[in-house]
């Protein structure tokens, strides 16, 4: 129930910050999921405009295993190289079903934890975090429970600690301030 801003306050003039931003400062960027190959030297010359060290970008399940067994690590070698050359600390998100996965199953979810186990061994050193999922409270990105997406997590968790184990793991971002939700996977 916050007040809207006025088009004035909109359109006011923004003073430079007291003191810069925090090193730790991120940013997600996408550069092959919302930025096409050719484009993507460009964004990350533009990346070094901005006061940020930590990049958080996707690594779908879906183009990285299209099916079961075979792996296409070329554009994902290049997003995750294009970062570490720079100096930049990655927080990889693991996310999205592939195609051939039982989805939301028990065997889904074991799959699920073997990709994190491929991916966070492959990066190794190189991605310093790892998010499972993106907004599991939202129907559109995760459609089941919090009790399955806990069961995702667990499996991804272990699967990463498997591949890297100084990688750190982190919950999925929830979409707004669904405090219920978030209080309902801390108890789970």
């Amino acid at each position: 129930n916050l007040p809207m801003p006025t088009a004035a306050a909109w359109n006011a003039p923004v003073a430079a910050p007291a003191e810069p931003l925090p090193t730790a400062a991120g940013m997600g960027c996408y550069l092959e999921t919302g930025c096409p190959g050719a484009q993507a030297p460009r964004a990350l010359a533009e990346l070094k405009t901005f006061p940020v060290r930590w990049v958080r970008t996707e690594i779908p399940w879906a183009a990285v295993e299209p099916q079961r067994g075979r792996f296409d690590w070329e554009r994902w070698d290049r997003v995750v190289d294009g970062f570490h050359a720079r100096d930049y600390r990655i927080l990889g998100m693991l996310c999205y079903w592939a195609d051939w996965a039982d989805r939301y199953s028990d065997a889904g979810i074991e799959d699920f934890g073997r990709y994190a186990e491929r991916v966070a061994r492959r990066y190794r050193g190189r991605v310093a975090a790892w998010e499972i999922w993106n907004e599991p409270n939202d129907p559109s990105f995760w459609n089941s429970t919090p009790e399955r997406y806990v069961q995702l997590m667990r499996a991804a968790y272990e699967g990463v600690k498997r591949g890297d184990p100084n990688a750190t793991v982190v919950g999925g971002s929830l979409s707004g301030a669904d405090l219920g939700y978030l209080r309902k996977l801390l108890r789970l």
